[in-house]
């Protein structure tokens, strides 16, 4: 019986060892320094880092911070003091853990839109420009915007997607998982704010959207326009907007009527 179980062992040895995943490199020890710039994370159950840190427009490391408040210095190119650690995935970018800033160095710049009075803070490499009372916001290489910005009277009904909060206010957030474009939409009193991010051929997706986090975060209104009529939610869904950039769905019941047809984007209709 003892040979059976010994032999059954030896058996199964192999198999087992076939299947342990290989060592991950080690990492450098002790206080290190690193530069580059801080863009925020994705939020992530499965791994660590709050924000990344950015140098030539590559990804060196995420970032995380039990002292220093790391949101504060978004978009800034610094010097940090810190030690290198393992994500929980090995595989994934390891996590520089942060003990201080030693020096900083500003590459944003804030902007003031006024026709929907709200200022927002960019990377240098953005340009801001106007048209047909839209605010856009181009980068070097690509010629049709990656951020739109308008504010029309709301219909009462929020888009079907993530909720979030913009400078205290309400908000949806729907993603294409497809082509990476993303659509917010900011109820502010009787009014709605529509920010249309589209990366398009940018050539490097990832950091494009790690600025964009950046730059939403950054949002705030100069002033706060007292809401007339309660929104519940639960309104009709006719002139709720649809399709565009972001390829956002009508509620079942509906369909989509498009009135832009070079953004495909137009307003659910009731069938």
């Amino acid at each position: 019986m003892k040979r059976f179980l010994l032999l059954s062992f030896l058996f199964l040895l192999p198999a087992c060892g076939s299947k342990t995943e290989p060592l991950p490199p080690p990492l450098p020890e002790g206080i290190l320094t690193l530069s580059g710039t801080i863009l925020p994370a994705e939020l992530s159950l499965v791994r660590r880092g709050t924000h990344v840190l950015v140098q030539d427009g590559i990804r060196l490391t995420f970032l995380e911070s039990p002292v220093v408040t790391l949101r504060n210095y978004e978009q800034d190119t610094v010097t940090l003091r810190g030690t290198l650690e393992h994500n929980v995935d090995p595989s994934l970018l390891p996590v520089f853990v942060v003990d201080s800033i030693v020096n900083v160095e500003s590459t944003t710049r804030d902007w003031g839109i006024r026709q929907i009075d709200l200022t927002l803070t960019t990377p240098r490499t953005w340009q801001q420009r106007n048209t047909d009372g839209d605010v856009h916001f181009f980068v070097e290489g690509v010629a049709q915007p990656i951020l739109t910005l308008d504010e029309q009277p709301s219909t009462g009904e929020m888009p079907l997607g993530e909720s979030i909060v913009v400078d205290g206010h309400p908000a949806v957030r729907i993603v294409n998982e497809r082509n990476g474009n993303q659509a917010v939409y900011i109820l502010r009193g009787t009014n709605m704010v529509t920010m249309l991010f589209t990366p398009r051929e940018y050539p490097e997706p990832q950091l494009l959207r790690d600025e964009w986090l950046s730059v939403l975060s950054s949002v705030q209104f100069d002033t706060v326009i007292p809401p007339e009529v309660e929104h519940s939610g639960t309104g009709s869904v006719t002139d709720t907007p649809c399709g565009g950039p972001a390829g956002i769905l009508c509620p079942a019941g509906s369909y989509c009527e498009v009135q832009n047809e070079e953004m495909d984007a137009g307003v659910c209709r009731a069938l």
